[in-house]
């Protein structure tokens, strides 16, 4: 008897603690924004306008547009991200107390990009999406061209 009433005391104790903690409370969902992120990765050889200094072959420009709800019309971004094979950058504004967070990278074969985009506020996470892109190499300096 000696040996179980520790036993039974700390699951006592256990089972008090858990009562008092609960579960977590669920976030209130008028204080985090919901976002609509959008993400893209081209060839700069699909831009409408070859700008001067015009960027190295067989790189991509990688861009990033957020709207605070789906289908808004008003969008936010960063500047665009130009990379090429093996290379990677970030990028970074503020609006309004929130701060977006754009980073992108290519593999060195170039055949995938990868990029993350955070949205925070007061240096809390309100956003963060991980999106990876397959880009096809044989294609990279030219337009698509479908096959019949």
């Amino acid at each position: 008897m000696r040996k179980l009433a520790p036993i039974l005391l700390m699951l006592a104790v256990g089972v008090v603690v858990a009562a008092e903690t609960g579960p977590p409370k669920p976030l209130d969902r008028n204080d985090t924004p919901v976002f609509d992120v959008r993400v893209s990765v081209r060839p700069v050889a699909d831009d409408e306008y070859l700008f001067l200094p015009r960027p190295k072959p067989n790189s991509f420009r990688c861009s990033v547009l957020v709207f605070q709800e789906a289908g808004g019309k008003r969008g936010w971004s960063t500047e665009d991200i130009v990379i090429g094979p093996g290379e990677s950058s970030t990028s970074n504004s503020a609006l309004n107390g929130l701060s977006l967070y754009f980073a992108a990278r290519i593999n060195e074969s170039g055949e995938v990009a990868e990029t993350v985009v955070s949205v925070t506020r007061a240096g809390k996470v309100l956003n963060r999406q991980r999106t990876t892109v397959a880009l096809r190499p044989g294609n990279i300096g030219r337009r698509y061209r479908p096959t019949s």
